[in-house]
């Protein structure tokens, strides 16, 4: 933080130097407006990609336990379910990638 001091007194002290009232033209507000905009989107995005995510990974741990409770040779349907977990969570993603596209706010 490189902020300007005046000296005050001749004991040393220092005061911090008021800074320049900054004056926004319309133009700058509506831009700083689109910015905090698009910056909410992305973080709603990423925020409810996050939840799906968690949504499908639980949802994973269900099929898994149940594969095991009710099976007396679980491994080879365990193996089964472990194999198409990433194409299903690349499906989550690009459902996701989706519906956001479909209710996105677009700038003017």
């Amino acid at each position: 933080m490189d902020e300007e001091v005046t000296p005050t007194s001749n004991d040393g002290s220092r005061r911090r130097k008021a800074p320049e009232k900054i004056i926004y033209s319309w133009s700058d507000l509506e831009t700083k407006k689109s910015n905090a905009a698009c910056a909410m989107d992305r973080l709603e995005f990423l925020v409810s990609t996050r939840n799906r995510f968690t949504e499908f990974r639980a949802q994973e741990a269900d099929r898994l336990r149940f594969a095991i409770r009710s099976k007396q040779a679980a491994s080879p349907h365990m193996r089964k379910t472990l194999s198409l977990s990433a194409e299903s969570a690349a499906a989550v993603l690009v459902k996701q990638v989706c519906e956001i596209h479909d209710v996105s706010t677009s700038r003017p």
